[in-house]
Protein backbone atom coordinates (compact mmCIF):
# COMPACT_ATOMS: atom_id res chain seq x y z
CA UNK A 1 0.00 0.00 0.00
CA UNK A 2 1.28 3.67 -0.86
CA UNK A 3 -0.50 6.55 0.83
CA UNK A 4 0.59 9.87 -0.64
CA UNK A 5 -0.69 13.36 0.76
CA UNK A 6 -0.87 16.87 -1.47
CA UNK A 7 -2.02 19.94 -0.83
CA UNK A 8 -5.72 20.68 -1.65
CA UNK A 9 -6.18 23.99 -4.32
CA UNK A 10 -8.43 26.51 -2.67
CA UNK A 11 -12.02 26.11 -3.01
CA UNK A 12 -12.99 22.84 -2.11
CA UNK A 13 -15.19 22.66 0.76
CA UNK A 14 -16.65 19.54 2.69
CA UNK A 15 -20.38 18.80 2.93
CA UNK A 16 -22.06 18.19 6.23
CA UNK A 17 -25.15 18.22 8.34
CA UNK A 18 -26.03 21.88 9.85
CA UNK A 19 -27.54 22.00 13.20
CA UNK A 20 -31.10 21.55 11.39
CA UNK A 21 -30.49 18.42 10.04
CA UNK A 22 -29.69 19.77 6.66
CA UNK A 23 -26.73 20.06 4.11
CA UNK A 24 -24.37 22.95 4.43
CA UNK A 25 -20.84 23.80 2.97
CA UNK A 26 -18.12 25.49 4.44
CA UNK A 27 -15.06 23.59 6.28
CA UNK A 28 -12.37 23.89 3.36
CA UNK A 29 -10.51 20.72 2.47
CA UNK A 30 -6.53 21.22 2.99
CA UNK A 31 -5.12 18.31 1.36
CA UNK A 32 -5.78 14.90 -0.71
CA UNK A 33 -4.99 11.69 0.60
CA UNK A 34 -4.27 9.14 -2.39
CA UNK A 35 -4.02 5.07 -1.56
CA UNK A 36 -2.43 3.22 -4.06
CA UNK A 37 -3.01 -0.48 -3.61
CA UNK A 38 -2.33 -4.04 -5.44
CA UNK A 39 -4.45 -6.72 -5.20
CA UNK A 40 -2.80 -9.98 -4.22
CA UNK A 41 -4.73 -12.37 -6.16
CA UNK A 42 -4.86 -10.45 -9.95
CA UNK A 43 -1.95 -7.94 -9.18
CA UNK A 44 -4.74 -5.35 -10.44
CA UNK A 45 -4.05 -1.82 -8.75
CA UNK A 46 -6.26 0.10 -7.02
CA UNK A 47 -6.49 3.79 -6.15
CA UNK A 48 -8.95 5.72 -4.04
CA UNK A 49 -8.87 9.44 -3.38
CA UNK A 50 -10.68 11.24 -0.14
CA UNK A 51 -10.18 15.08 0.93
CA UNK A 52 -8.71 16.03 4.40
CA UNK A 53 -9.74 18.49 6.93
CA UNK A 54 -7.25 20.46 9.15
CA UNK A 55 -7.39 18.23 11.38
CA UNK A 56 -6.95 15.11 9.52
CA UNK A 57 -10.18 13.81 9.47
CA UNK A 58 -11.12 12.10 6.31
CA UNK A 59 -14.30 13.12 4.19
CA UNK A 60 -16.19 9.94 4.35
CA UNK A 61 -15.62 9.29 7.98
CA UNK A 62 -17.26 13.26 9.17
CA UNK A 63 -18.94 14.61 6.12
CA UNK A 64 -21.20 13.75 2.94
CA UNK A 65 -19.56 15.11 -0.04
CA UNK A 66 -17.52 17.87 -1.51
CA UNK A 67 -18.08 20.38 -3.04
CA UNK A 68 -16.13 21.90 -6.07
CA UNK A 69 -14.84 25.73 -6.69
CA UNK A 70 -17.17 26.07 -9.68
CA UNK A 71 -20.29 25.15 -7.51
CA UNK A 72 -20.64 21.49 -8.38
CA UNK A 73 -21.44 19.18 -5.68
CA UNK A 74 -20.90 15.51 -5.26
CA UNK A 75 -21.59 13.05 -2.17
CA UNK A 76 -20.47 10.27 -1.14
CA UNK A 77 -23.22 8.23 -1.71
CA UNK A 78 -23.05 8.95 -5.13
CA UNK A 79 -25.40 12.08 -5.79
CA UNK A 80 -24.15 14.54 -7.73
CA UNK A 81 -25.81 18.55 -8.32
CA UNK A 82 -24.68 21.28 -10.71
CA UNK A 83 -25.43 23.57 -8.01
CA UNK A 84 -26.28 24.47 -4.35
CA UNK A 85 -29.69 25.74 -5.77
CA UNK A 86 -30.70 22.01 -7.47
CA UNK A 87 -29.49 20.54 -4.14
CA UNK A 88 -31.69 22.55 -1.98
CA UNK A 89 -34.83 21.91 -4.25
CA UNK A 90 -33.78 17.93 -4.08
CA UNK A 91 -33.89 18.71 -0.02
CA UNK A 92 -37.43 20.61 -0.22
CA UNK A 93 -39.27 18.16 -2.56
CA UNK A 94 -38.44 15.64 0.51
Amino acid sequence: MNITVLPAEPGYKFIYLNIDDRPDIGIPVVAWRIVTTVSTGDGAIHTEMEGLDAFGNTGRSQYLGIAHPKGYLKFFDGREFTNWDELQASESAK
